[in-house]
C-alpha cells in the first residue's frame, strides 16, 4: 500500500501528466510530467514544486524502460536518465506515461504539418496552427 504522499498523481491541471516522487541520485524528487518534458524538483514540506533540478524535453526521448528498481530514460543523443523507486508496478505506470506524453508529442508535431504547393506547384511541408 502506497502512502498519499508517494502515489503518482495523474491530472490535467496545468498541463500537467503525471508526478509524484522518484528517486534521482539517491535523493527524493518531486517529479512532473508534461507534454513537453519530465522535470524533476527539489521539494520542501510546503511548495508547490520547490526548485527544479533537471529536466528533459519529450522531443529528446528515445526509449523508456524499466529494471528492477529503475526506470532509463534514453535520448536521442545516447544520454541515459536514471529514476528510482522500491516498486515496480510504480515505475512501470510512469513508463507507460511518458511514452504516451511522446506520442502525443509527435502526433501533435505531425498534425501541425501539412503538404502545401506554391504557385510554381513546388511541393513543401507547411505549419498549421490546430485549436483544441
Amino acid at each position: 500500500v502506497m502512502d498519499s504522499q508517494k502515489k503518482p498523481h495523474e491530472s490535467s491541471d496545468y498541463g500537467i501528466i503525471f508526478s509524484g516522487y522518484l528517486s534521482v541520485k539517491e535523493k527524493k524528487r518531486f517529479v512532473v510530467l508534461t507534454a513537453c518534458g519530465l522535470h524533476w524538483y527539489k521539494r520542501n514540506k510546503g511548495e508547490l514544486l520547490g526548485s527544479e533540478r533537471g529536466h528533459l524535453d519529450t522531443a529528446d526521448i528515445s526509449s523508456v524502460s524499466t529494471y528492477v528498481h529503475t526506470l532509463e530514460i534514453c535520448t536521442v543523443n545516447g544520454v541515459s536518465y536514471y529514476f528510482h523507486d522500491t516498486e515496480s508496478a510504480i515505475l512501470n505506470l510512469w513508463q507507460s506515461k511518458i511514452e504516451h506524453a511522446h506520442g502525443v508529442l509527435k502526433d501533435t508535431l505531425v498534425a501541425s504539418m501539412t503538404r502545401q504547393k506554391t504557385l510554381s506547384d513546388m511541393s513543401f511541408l507547411a505549419e498549421i496552427s490546430i485549436e483544441f
